[in-house]
């Protein structure tokens, strides 16, 4: 993939939200406090089925020991959490692990 970029190159470009082609949510990112075009240390990771798993989301991350030029993420265009879209696609994880469910991953699916 041509079009990935590191978290250096997301904060210089102003770009604030990425998100790694691998994983299986789409919904799934991250987003990184920019301060002038540097990435600061925190960073917030958004995924519908963090409220299930952890009671909130985002998830407040430390990032202090990763490579931020690694060109390994993509800008993130996606829903933000507090859309429709993305409030739809938590509502398919509230109360999965209280039940036998299968995780698809797709933000789309229903609980069966």
């Amino acid at each position: 993939m041509s079009n990935l970029i590191s978290i250096n190159q997301a904060a210089s470009q102003g770009i604030d939200r990425v998100r790694k082609p691998i994983w299986v949510c789409e919904m799934d990112h991250l987003q990184i406090n920019v301060a002038n075009g540097k990435p600061g240390p925190w960073t917030y990771l958004f995924s519908p089925f963090n409220n299930e798993c952890n009671g909130h989301d985002p998830i407040n991350l430390l990032f202090t020991q990763m490579d931020y030029d690694a060109e390994e993420w993509l800008p993130y265009d996606g829903a933000h959490h507090d859309s429709d879209e993305y409030k739809v696609a938590q509502s398919a994880y509230y109360g999965c692990l209280g039940r036998n469910v299968k995780i698809t991953g797709s933000p789309t699916a229903s609980p069966r």
